[in-house]
């Protein structure tokens, strides 16, 4: 009998003038269309450009892989797009400002999931072996260890057991053509970096042999170079691919995808979402998925149903109540006063751009709205040391520096929220369910006048 994969299947079928199979898809639910929290998959907007050098890319036995862009510009989604699109395996790990080369290397291994035989003990009963197992998208196939075993069972432990290295690594998921993807690698410390770049060195070098075996980087940042720099090791066998950042057409087609799945018009509320999602895909995705769940929608709907700007109004507040906590935590880290210094820099610079509009400033017109605050004197230097470490996760990563050279607030209701904290005009605001205390907000006075 013959076999034949679904790719080749599909084919046939339209050959034969039977339509494309995936129209006869289920229905498919809320959770599938409108996707806060994971990467985009029914409502993709596709990046033709950077799909197509990713492609190539991973088409060159040896080459690496930086994918870079602004966050939330949508590299998570466009990368495993073009895997899925080459029908290509991979595992995913990721970073963070304390995780560490090795840490990184056992997470893949446990992604893998394989097992080693590590010894045997005498079993009176028959037992069903392990089976460590992964489709396409995550992990491998690693083997398969089933039967009766009368006198003797064999016992397993997971693969770290065995040497936690590059090398070893590189083998397993050469053998099972499969890429190892990193996600905010921007995160990692600088140690990890450089011990990283070996690992770099041995795909590339065992790229004669596994072909279809790749690391991808993604991370958070302007340029290749702030993400990883130019490890030496790797010169010409290291390429960077740019996600530039959504747009609002982009935004737009995000919703009009969903309208067209869920049979849902959003024209009433449209163009604020677009608005103040500010750019960031993840917004658009909250607010629409909240409106339809306001509304009890979970997937499509006979008649077309509309959102208006009361089913809105309820979605923001559930937006924000639900991220409320961590909103607030990440302005506590920002505003810890460390030393007595001249200018309570930190503070400064996020009053200054909670005055500003939701889609932030320049570094020029943050350092004039800082200077209003202080005096003419306030160093541009001091500006550009402290908004960097705004940026990074010990101090809440609460701004963000944008592809067109803007800082703003990593996450637009943070705006609303600044603004209630240091006692700026929230008229006009359009987020709302977020309130700052009477406690938070003298904790921001203090910060404020802790200058020694």
């Amino acid at each position: 009998m013959i076999q034949w994969g679904k790719r080749t299947a599909i084919k046939f079928w339209q050959a034969l003038g039977f339509g494309r199979l995936k129209n006869r898809d289920p229905k498919p639910e809320l959770s599938e269309v409108f996707t806060p929290s994971s990467p985009a998959n029914k409502t993709y907007v596709p990046r033709p450009i950077a799909e197509k050098d990713l492609r190539s890319a991973l088409g060159q036995p040896g080459t690496q892989v930086v994918v870079y862009g602004e966050s939330g510009a949508g590299k998570s989604s466009l990368t495993l797009r073009v895997f899925d699109d080459l029908n290509r395996s991979y595992i995913t790990t990721r970073c963070d400002g304390t995780t560490t080369y090795n840490v990184i290397l056992e997470s893949a291994f446990h992604k893998i999931g394989a097992f080693s035989n590590v010894g045997q003990k005498d079993s009176e009963e028959a037992s069903l072996g392990t089976q460590a197992s992964v489709g396409k998208k995550d992990v491998v196939n690693v083997g398969v260890q089933s039967g009766l075993k009368a006198a003797q069972e064999n016992t397993f432990a997971p693969v770290v057991s065995a040497p936690i290295t590059a090398e070893h690594l590189a083998t397993l998921l050469g053998e099972q053509a499969t890429s190892w993807i990193i996600e905010d690698f921007h995160k990692a410390n600088d140690e990890t970096k450089d011990a990283l770049s070996h690992a770099l060195k041995v795909f590339s070098d065992n790229a004669a042999k596994y072909t279809k075996t790749a690391i991808v980087v993604l991370g958070a940042a302007d340029t290749a170079a702030e993400v990883w720099g130019s490890p030496a090791n790797m010169r010409g066998r290291l390429v960077d691919i740019a996600v530039n950042p959504l747009t609002n057409d982009d935004l737009g087609a995000i919703i009009d995808a969903g309208e067209e799945l869920l049979n849902v018009d959003f024209s009433e509320v449209r163009t604020e979402i677009i608005e103040h999602s500010v750019g960031l895909a993840s917004v658009t995705h909250a607010l629409a998925f909240g409106c339809c769940e306001a509304l009890e929608i979970n997937g499509p709907n006979n008649e077309r149903v509309t959102v208006n700007a009361q089913v809105l109004e309820e979605a923001k507040v559930q937006y924000s109540r639900m991220r409320s906590a961590d909103i607030k935590q990440d302005f506590v880290k920002a505003l810890v006063v460390k030393a007595s210094r001249k200018y309570e820099n930190h503070a400064l610079i996020l009053k200054a751009l909670a005055g500003l509009g939701e889609s932030g400033g320049t570094h020029a017109e943050l350092l004039a709205a800082v200077r209003q605050l202080s005096d003419d004197d306030y160093p541009s230097s001091n500006l550009t040391t402290y908004l960097k470490q705004l940026q990074t996760e010990a101090r809440g990563s609460v701004i963000r520096k944008t592809g067109t050279g803007q800082f703003r607030f990593a996450k637009p209701i943070m705006h609303t929220y600044a603004r209630q904290l240091f006692g700026v005009s929230t008229t006009g605001t359009f987020w709302s369910g977020i309130e700052a205390t009477q406690s938070e907000r003298e904790s921001a006075s203090l910060a404020l006048t802790a200058s020694g």
